[in-house]
């Protein structure tokens, strides 16, 4: 009786061992996003990318082409438009910020990124803000 008291505590501070190792890793994946974030905007230039391409699925992107330092580069991009909606942006060209550092693409969508980055609004974001943008 004594060893099945002695199995069960061990096995609780096992479990209990392996949850606090979860708990840690999930904290430490949190700080590293939200400094690689915080990196991204320090670091981020402001570039005009095209749509080129999507597709949607299980491994859904969005595909867009920008200059930066005279070269063209070509890749996935992050938005806040919902997918169904990527269709209607390909050819389009929308401001972007870029982070060669953090090898990173978002385009531009809300109100509060072009406050945050001294933008003036042009028309094809003014209107993907008020038709496209998920909030």
């Amino acid at each position: 009786m004594t060893e099945d008291l002695r199995i069960k505590e061990s096995n609780t501070l096992v479990n209990r061992n392996i949850i606090i190792c979860f708990v840690i890793l999930a904290v430490l994946a949190y700080v590293m996003e939200l400094k690689k974030w915080a990196n991204f905007k320090e670091d981020g230039k402001l570039v005009t990318a095209t749509v080129v391409d999507y597709s949607t699925g299980r491994y859904a992107s969005l595909t867009a082409t920008f200059d930066y330092n005279k070269k063209v580069f070509q890749g996935k991009v992050q938005t806040s438009v919902l997918s169904e909606q990527w269709p209607q942006l390909v050819g389009r060209s929308l401001k972007a910020l870029y982070s060669e550092k953090e090898n990173m693409v978002v385009l531009l969508v809300f109100p509060e990124d072009f406050k945050a980055y001294h933008i003036k609004p042009d028309s094809i974001s003014t209107w993907v803000r008020d038709h496209l943008v998920h909030y």
